[in-house]
């Protein structure tokens, strides 16, 4: 399969009236590849959500991060606030809000449930709506650097506690 991204702007006589269409295509079939390959690599999805139709649309990688399938899932407001856990709604909710409002958007972190049951820690990274209404955005899975972020805790808090004990000891 082949991707095409196409331009068509109007022929306009010396009289202003229109003649004709004038198309222009390009193969971008390489850079939705690349694309791909780096949200993959990077564990970033993009989505897009139309608010004046509800019509959501999302990358190959979104569907990855929630664990989900094209066949099986349609991102609609409704079935993407299912997945989010209940006491990061509220957050997710009023972050959300702001793009409504054309308000400043901040980046912030939500987690999700996925159908395997597994928890997924997420930042909602960049977001922002067209002039068509339309919002943009990016997911990053962080549920790595969560569990890392946890396991250095602990050993923080082990050596702190070895430290107490050697110096009891002395």
């Amino acid at each position: 399969i082949e991707l095409l991204e196409t331009t068509k702007v109007p022929v306009i006589s010396n009289d202003n009236s229109i003649i004709g269409v004038l198309g222009f295509a390009r193969n971008i079939t390489a850079k939705k590849k690349a694309e791909n390959l780096t949200q993959k690599l990077s564990s970033i999805g993009n989505w897009q959500w139309n608010l004046k139709t509800g019509e959501a649309e999302w990358s190959e990688e979104m569907y990855k991060i929630y664990g989900q399938s094209k066949e099986t899932f349609y991102p609609s407001c409704k079935n993407v606030m299912s997945v989010i856990l209940r006491e990061d709604l509220k957050t997710f909710r009023q972050n959300m809000a702001l793009l409504y409002t054309d308000e400043i958007f901040y980046p912030f972190e939500f987690r999700i449930k996925r159908p395997s049951g597994e928890i997924r820690h997420l930042t909602l990274m960049s977001a922002e709506k067209s002039p068509e209404n339309t919002i943009y955005g990016l997911i990053k899975d962080i549920t790595e650097k969560k569990q890392l972020e946890k396991e250095k805790e602990k050993s923080l808090l082990k050596l702190e506690k070895t430290k107490n004990e050697l110096n009891k000891a002395q």
